[in-house]
C-alpha cells in the first residue's frame, strides 16, 4: 500500500507503477536524487526506511496538475517504506503539491525590480 500527499492511497504495483508513469510524463526529462537514506532493521527480517529526496525536471508534458507549462520545477520529498523479507510492504510519500503548483504557475519574480 502507498500512502502519498493530499491523500492519495494506491494499493498493488500496477497503481504504483501508473503513478510514477504519470510523474514522468509530466516531466520527461526528470532526474531524482537520493538526498539522505537512513534505515532500522530487526531480527524478524523488517526494516524500516526513510529516504529525502529532490527531484528536478521540466513540465513539458500533461498532468493532474493541468496542460504543460515548460516550466522547470524542483521536488522535495520524504519516503518512508517498511519492507518484510526485502520487499515494500507499505509506504508513506510526503512533497508539496502546492509549491509545485506555484513552480507551475505562479508569474516568476523580477530579481532586478
Amino acid at each position: 500500500m502507498y500512502h502519498g500527499p493530499n491523500g492519495r492511497e494506491l494499493y498493488g504495483t500496477g497503481d504504483i507503477q501508473h503513478d510514477i508513469l504519470a510523474m514522468l510524463a509530466m516531466l520527461p526529462d526528470a532526474r531524482m536524487y537520493v538526498d539522505e537514506v537512513y534505515w532500522n532493521s530487526t531480527a524478524e527480517e523488517q526494516t524500516k526506511v526513510a529516504v529525502r529526496w529532490t527531484l528536478i525536471g521540466t513540465n513539458t508534458g500533461p498532468s493532474r496538475y493541468g496542460s504543460p507549462t515548460g516550466r522547470r520545477v524542483r521536488v522535495l520529498g520524504i519516503s518512508h517504506q517498511h519492507l518484510t523479507a526485502g520487499r515494500v510492504v507499505e509506504e508513506w510519500s510526503v512533497y508539496s503539491e502546492f509549491n509545485l503548483l506555484k513552480q507551475l504557475y505562479l508569474p516568476h519574480r523580477n530579481e532586478n525590480a
